[in-house]
């Protein structure tokens, strides 16, 4: 049942649409709440919407809203890059739930025009350029029947909850969280608690939409999974063949999804070894390069081609391969940086790697192995040069540049953050052995090593090194936001407090706790505070 088609029928109005904290709103409902907001916006002659809301109940709420207004809807997830909207719009974030007298008239909607309903959506490429990318809401709708009919149709009369641990403001996000539910009423209802933490999660019976680098924290931590969801749908980069089995071997459904903003969802697969199989609507080729070519009435143009090579097997089943725009030319010579990290992973002291051109060389983001680790906190040095031997048997370029971290860095949406891991090389400071992370609600504790050879260490002091107290500051804040995903005001802190020396070679437990705005960090060692100190959140 279509939301956007069903919504003025008597019969339906009582439909549950979405649950928010322990509510449960019919369609009568969200409609009530958001008639004053309706009519607000009909009555601003702007015909441009920017939805900002970072709460899943507010961007559903103003979603709507903006739709029934029959506004041309813009969906940013960083308010910051509002600045690159070079023309007049009506800001919505955080939605005002009003309080309707009976004397005040309802706002009149009128029937939708699905293809003129716009959605722009933008998204940042491996270059970091952002991509303006539109859809009507037609094609939403389309997508979102197509893609979901093959469950719905087993569900017959089975009711679940949809969850996520991403955002509705990129494609992904929008389509699985929020438009398959609105077009599946008699199956779906959205759930808007966000779900942060894997150990935290109540998934039962849930549809659950993520992305492969939060499903990777399942098995990384062996979460229990007492309560496991009914389905995953996952999309935005592979998933790693051990995640997909650790789900598979609990005997929870995995849909991963293959696609792209700019085409929407092209195909699927439900166990690791299967092909990709196109779902009905969408039509592939291939042109002379092999890359792939789309076709379907998921997005506007008549076709795009992908940068991504595929090897057809059927009409409409394929292995994906390589990407083109991955090659990379270093020393006059043509590389795959894909296959270059292959040939990194394979070797003993690495788990995975991320390789790209730096000042005209090749330049590689590695994460290490257990003897990887070991071997690094003995000798940074040697361990690069045992590195670089063993990819020398196989190829004339090897990475130049290394940087070794605990995770490779992912964007929202769960794509490799290449801007992020350049940032990291154009820092000229060195970085901790981080051995280990754990995570719970609103805490984290790392276990890591400043070695020896850090630069900080030189001139503080020659004979007697410590870890400054600005270093100490720096990863605090730098850690806080790559593992909770929030911002540090620029003038972060309100008070710090040095307690004991911190020397080179030494194992550090760093604590960090979220308590409302201020995020409270303690470094330790063997439980003895060292220092200690409280940043704000932006």
């Amino acid at each position: 049942m279509n939301f956007f088609e069903i919504y003025d029928k008597e019969e339906y109005k009582d439909l549950f649409v979405v649950k928010n904290e322990d509510k449960f709103y019919t369609i009568a409902e969200i409609l009530s709440i958001i008639s004053p907001t309706i009519k607000k916006l009909k009555a601003n002659d702007c015909d441009k919407v920017l939805i900002l809301s970072q709460n899943h109940f507010d961007f559903l709420l103003n979603f709507l809203s903006a739709i029934f207004a029959q506004k041309e809807i813009y969906l940013l997830s960083d308010p910051k890059k509002a600045q690159m909207l070079n023309f007049d719009f009506i800001k919505l974030e955080n939605f005002v739930i009003q309080e309707v007298n009976e004397q005040q008239t309802a706002a009149k909607i009128e029937k939708l025009d699905f293809d003129k309903v716009l959605i722009n959506l933008f998204t940042s490429g491996s270059s970091g350029k952002p991509k303006h990318i539109i859809k009507s809401l037609k094609n939403l709708i389309i997508e979102s029947l197509d893609t979901f009919k093959g469950y719905a149709n087993s569900l017959h009369e089975k009711k679940l909850l949809v969850s996520t641990s991403t955002s509705p403001h990129h494609m992904f996000g929008l389509v699985f969280y929020i438009v398959i539910p609105l077009c599946h009423l008699k199956n779906l209802i959205i759930d808007t608690k966000e779900v942060l933490y894997p150990d935290s999660a109540d998934l039962k019976d849930n549809i659950f939409v993520s992305t492969p680098s939060f499903l990777e924290k399942f098995e990384k931590y062996n979460v229990e999974l007492n309560k496991p969801p009914y389905l995953i749908y996952t999309a935005g980069d592979k998933l790693k063949e051990h995640v997909f089995k650790y789900f598979t071997n609990k005997n929870i459904q995995v849909c991963e999804i293959y696609g792209s903003t700019e085409t929407g969802t092209i195909a699927y697969k439900n166990f690791y070894e299967d092909n990709l199989r196109c779902f009905d609507l969408v039509n592939i080729t291939t042109n002379e390069e092999s890359q792939i070519v789309i076709e379907s009435p998921y997005f506007r143009p008549e076709n795009i081609t992908l940068g991504d090579i595929i090897q057809l097997k059927t009409k409409n089943e394929f292995i994906l391969g390589k990407r083109s725009d991955r090659i990379l030319k270093i020393q006059e010579k043509r590389i795959s940086a894909q296959e270059i990290e292959e040939l990194i992973n394979k070797t003993d002291f690495v788990k995975d790697s991320y390789c790209f051109k730096y000042d005209e060389k090749l330049a590689c983001a590695a994460v290490l192995s257990p003897k990887g680790l070991e071997s690094l906190l003995k000798n940074k040095i040697e361990t690069i040069k045992t590195l670089k031997k063993q990819i020398k048997k196989y190829s004339e370029i090897i990475p130049q540049r290394w940087k070794f971290l605990y995770e490779i860095p992912k964007t929202q949406t769960g794509k490799i953050d290449s801007l992020k891991i350049k940032s990291i090389f154009d820092k000229n400071i060195s970085l901790p052995v981080i051995k280990q992370i754990t995570e719970k609600e609103n805490e984290a504790s790392i276990k890591m090593v400043f070695p020896k050879s850090c630069n900080f260490f030189e001139g503080h002091f020659n004979k007697f090194p410590i870890l400054p107290g600005v270093i100490q500051l720096y990863f605090a804040n730098m850690l806080t936001q790559d593992i909770f995903k929030i911002k540090i005001k620029e003038s972060p802190i309100k008070k710090m407090k040095f307690s004991h020396l911190i020397r080179p070679d030494a194992e550090i437990d760093l604590i960090i706790k979220i308590e409302g705005k201020n995020i409270h960090y303690q470094y330790n060692k063997n439980e003895q505070i060292c220092s200690s100190g409280v940043l704000t959140q932006d």
